[in-house]
């Protein structure tokens, strides 16, 4: 140290200058180094937190936007006046038909026919059968009041079903049209809100995920994110750090069905990674 000192004192005044003014701008772009780096961490990870909050507002307005999509189709089909004289006459092949056409027509995973006492007339699918009492219907009717759908299980599949009356011109029964919520449907939300969309739902044996726009996915990750109820920010999945948001969706049963939000952290942070880059070389 004391030869550095002595070294020092024999330097030219220039040269002590230079150093001088040198070492303060080396130390001044140290510290505006770790000034930007923490502040635009703390930056991009509030415009992700941003961007999910964002993205569920827009998840919902899709599922409404779907949901009267499909309600426009049921009271088209239930002011069919073939359709309201076969329901009235319990004609089953006729109502089958047109739950079959119009369910095909709008691209519709589930089509079902109910009487006033929430028994099955004529169904679409295999997986709910004519004849069966038709446990979601009694919720659903409820929901129909107030204009909303919900996530109910068929064949063990998510569907987001709506119900409307049939009229002649008191009710004489119900028309159940649902779509699934599969990869397929979660892959074009996500395109909407550019970031990853995942649905699970709360069975018996536990968290499973049903359907993702994930390419490769994490299933463990997000069961292990839900089962733990924790408050921790980041999630891996496919290989890369994620920040997430879960909320529910309106359910027929008891069973619980979460949608996650999932944003990559690295493509947020970017724009800032550059920044940092150009002061280093600076």
């Amino acid at each position: 140290m004391s030869s550095l000192l002595k070294r020092l004192r024999n330097m030219p005044m220039g040269a002590r200058l230079f150093l001088f003014s040198t070492g303060l701008l080396g130390l001044f772009l140290l510290l505006a180094i770790i000034f930007v780096s923490v502040a635009s961490y703390r930056f991009a990870t509030q415009r992700v937190d941003d961007d999910l909050q964002v993205g569920e507002r827009v998840f919902h307005q899709v599922l409404l936007q779907k949901q009267s999509q499909l309600r426009q189709s049921a009271q088209v089909l239930a002011a069919d006046f073939g359709f309201r004289a076969a329901l009235a006459s319990g004609d089953a092949e006729t109502i089958s038909s047109a739950l079959v056409n119009q369910s095909s027509r709008i691209n519709a995973s589930l089509a079902v026919a109910i009487d006033l006492q929430g028994t099955v007339i004529a169904s679409s699918t295999p997986h709910v059968r004519p004849g069966a009492s038709y446990p979601a219907a009694d919720h659903l009717r409820a929901n129909s009041i107030d204009g909303g759908g919900a996530v109910a299980f068929v064949g063990n599949r998510p569907l987001e079903l709506i119900m409307v009356p049939v009229k002649a011109p008191l009710p004489i029964g119900w028309v159940m049209l649902g779509f699934e919520l599969d990869d397929a449907a979660l892959r074009e939300v996500a395109a909407l809100v550019e970031m990853d969309v995942s649905l699970l739902a709360d069975t018996p044996s536990g968290w499973a995920l049903y359907a993702s726009s994930l390419e490769h996915g994490n299933p463990q990750g997000l069961i292990e994110l839900l089962s733990e109820a924790t408050d921790r920010r980041r999630i891996d999945l496919d290989g890369q750090s994620s920040q997430w948001r879960a909320f529910s969706l309106p359910t027929v049963g008891d069973a619980a069905v979460m949608v996650v939000l999932t944003r990559s952290f690295a493509e947020a942070f970017a724009p800032y990674r550059q920044l940092l880059l150009l002061l280093v070389l600076l």
